[in-house]
């Protein structure tokens, strides 16, 4: 049985799909991958958050999806991540009260 892999399976996927990246402060996924791979997508846009970590939990955030998805073809303006509004689990327009964090209890958790 050959176990070996197609040469070709390490390559780059090379696509012309709108494709939006997005990518805050992280050590182990640096900016620089997600430059590397917007090269191979013809139709790609990279969003920088300097200010905010990986997690992408803010109004800006949703925003740049929200008009991503409705125009997948236009640039989407990206001047609010530049700001940091930090770290906010509340979309503005779903109008809901977070859910207050619990520490480490989850649902049937007794301790």
């Amino acid at each position: 049985m050959d176990r070996s892999v197609d040469k070709t399976f390490k390559l780059p996927v090379q696509s012309d799909v709108p494709t939006l990246l997005v990518n805050g402060f992280d050590p182990a996924t640096p900016v620089s991958n997600a430059e590397s791979t917007l090269q191979y997508l013809s139709k790609g846009q990279l969003v920088k958050f300097p200010m905010n970590s990986n997690s992408l939990m803010n109004a800006c955030f949703f925003e740049l999806v929200k008009a991503f998805l409705n125009d997948p073809e236009s640039p989407v303006d990206a001047s609010c991540a530049q700001k940091n509004d930090g770290f906010n689990w509340e979309y503005p327009s779903l109008n809901r009260t977070p859910i207050p964090y619990q520490g480490n209890r989850s649902p049937g958790y007794e301790g």
